[in-house]
């Protein structure tokens, strides 16, 4: 019997924010290391529903949430630091969304650094 082919875990990610360009985008490295160690990496654009993240989450085997703009401190009760960079609304909500899926369906997460 010849060896079943298994199909790469799927990863998805979060996108990254640049406000200036009013844009997504993605660092290549991380899309690279995943392809790299087999998986197949899919950048979630900004934007999803809470509907279209559930339907994603479905078939996922895992999530990365990319680094970058600082988390609104109001999300962790928190008055905003001296210091606070850009915010980004949009992302805080879509993966406040995509960690709730991760808890509920028990798909691996793995957060890098959002802010100072």
């Amino acid at each position: 019997m010849p060896p079943q082919e298994v199909s790469p875990p799927r990863i998805l990610l979060s996108a990254l924010w640049d406000e200036k360009l009013k844009s997504f985008w993605m660092l290549p490295a991380y899309t690279e290391l995943l392809l790299k160690l087999g998986a197949a990496p899919f950048i979630l654009p900004l934007g999803c529903s809470e509907d279209v993240l559930q339907a994603l989450t479905e078939d996922a085997d895992g999530i990365l949430l990319c680094g970058g703009n600082d988390l609104d401190p109001a999300l962790y009760g928190e008055k905003p630091h001296p210091g606070l960079g850009p915010l980004c609304p949009e992302r805080d909500l879509q993966e406040g969304l995509l960690f709730k899926e991760a808890l509920k369906k028990q798909i691996p997460l793995f957060g890098i650094c959002r802010g100072f």
